[in-house]
């Protein structure tokens, strides 16, 4: 207690006092008065750390005493303008208490509201208040399911698009629980948040997509049958695979006009989508039209372009007759990531991650090569004898060679 208090010691002692006065009041009732006080007062602290491990600390003494703690943290959130960490405090609890229910079950009359107030605020920075209230108001779904769920069902449709993205979110939370009680009272109804997927707020279909990722990953059953008929899932799913001019704008910085798109975190979403959709629910994809697809993506912005070379790898596997027919197209989106030229002041990160992306590239073209019907592709020995010969990419290439070849070995090993 007295380094928590200590603000001479360094930040490293002090989070790791808190973190142990969070162990301990987890395990044990703390009475001391004041405590939840003197942890809050470490979230003025400069240091993210010291600030997050306080955070948890005031979870866990929740925990280990809810009736002293929870109802002060509760009334706190309304009105801190630390609501962030207030939250996650909060969070912890929750978690808690889906093994543990008797812990909130008196303090979900206050705490409903609360979290749908949070999901309304306005201002851009309160989006992770808004975020981790969804995760709160998933997890509580879990302890309470019939009194929190129909509330989630008839919130998912309200008007405002900051609650819809938060009720969206809140549902992600909850299919990864393993509530009977739960799963009953939302399969039948999930095909109203599968609806977010046509939300014309970009926010909420982005999170609508990050839902229906981990929902096919974690409760497979609740959309296997929505992948059937003209507007089936993976349709609504592919059509948030491809650029969007209307959502691509030109912003003044400065002397500098730069290109903003704001549909390439709903495409990065999307193949993240079908990446999880080829582990769970491949007998529903048509092979060509993935590769269709997932062509496109290869020569998209780098952000979808190292998820669709992780992607190409896979389908090569899967799809290895596909693929060798959609391979001369999908050898000039390859031969667009070896033509893009960085600026002259490009930061560290950005060097990094083109240095990254190219590596990525080449092992996918090396997979290519290995297909039964690599030989047919004129267009791919033409890019192979491009890479072979380039001084900036040969290195890369060839190491890339070895690598594959390598794990080619491997998986004839395990054989």
């Amino acid at each position: 207690m007295a380094d928590i208090q200590n603000s001479k010691v360094s930040d490293l002692q002090r989070g790791f006092a808190l973190l142990a006065v969070g162990e301990v009041g987890r395990v044990l009732a703390l009475t001391t008065d004041g405590l939840d006080n003197i942890i809050t007062g470490c979230f003025t602290s400069q240091s993210e750390d010291v600030k997050a491990s306080a955070s948890s600390c005031l979870g866990c003494i929740c925990v280990g005493n809810p009736v002293k703690f929870f109802p002060t943290v509760v009334q706190n959130v309304k009105t801190s303008d630390k609501k962030y960490l207030l939250l996650q405090a909060l969070k912890e609890v929750i978690t808690q208490a889906t093994s543990s229910p008797d812990m909130v079950k008196p303090y979900i009359d206050q705490l409903l509201p609360l979290f749908l107030d949070l999901a309304a605020l306005e201002a851009t920075e309160d989006e992770g208040v808004r975020n981790i209230a969804g995760e709160c108001l998933g997890k509580l779904a879990l302890v309470q399911p019939a009194q929190i769920v129909p509330v989630l069902l008839e919130n998912v449709t309200n008007a405002n698009p900051k609650i819809r993205a938060t009720i969206v979110i809140a549902i992600k939370f909850t299919v990864t629980g393993t509530s009977a009680e739960c799963d009953a009272l939302l399969g039948p109804k999930i095909s109203l948040f599968l609806a977010a997927l046509g939300d014309a707020d970009l926010a909420v279909r982005r999170a609508a997509l990050l839902t229906v990722n981990t929902m096919i990953r974690n409760k497979t059953h609740f959309v296997r049958d929505c992948f059937g008929g003209e507007d089936n899932l993976l349709s609504v799913i592919y059509n948030e695979t491809k650029v969007k001019p209307e959502l691509q704008r030109k912003v003044q910085m400065g002397p500098f006009t730069i290109r903003v798109d704001d549909g390439l975190e709903l495409r990065v979403a999307a193949f993240e989508c079908l990446d999880t959709i080829l582990d769970q629910c491949i007998d529903k994809v048509d092979p060509n039209e993935f590769v269709t697809h997932l062509t496109a993506g290869i020569a998209d912005d780098i952000d979808v372009k190292m998820i669709c070379q992780l992607l190409a790898l896979k389908a090569a596997d899967l799809f290895p007759a596909a693929v060798a027919a959609g391979l001369d197209a999908m050898c000039e989106a390859f031969a667009s990531t070896f033509k893009i030229k960085l600026k002259a002041d490009a930061v560290p990160t950005e060097i990094q991650r083109h240095e990254d992306c190219v590596k990525s590239c080449c092992k996918a073209v090396v997979r290519m090569t290995q297909l039964d019907a690599s030989s047919e592709s004129a267009r791919l020995k033409e890019l192979v004898t491009q890479l072979e010969g380039d001084e900036k990419v040969k290195d890369k290439y060839a190491a890339a060679v070895e690598e594959m070849a390598g794990e080619k070995k491997g998986d004839f090993m395990d054989i």
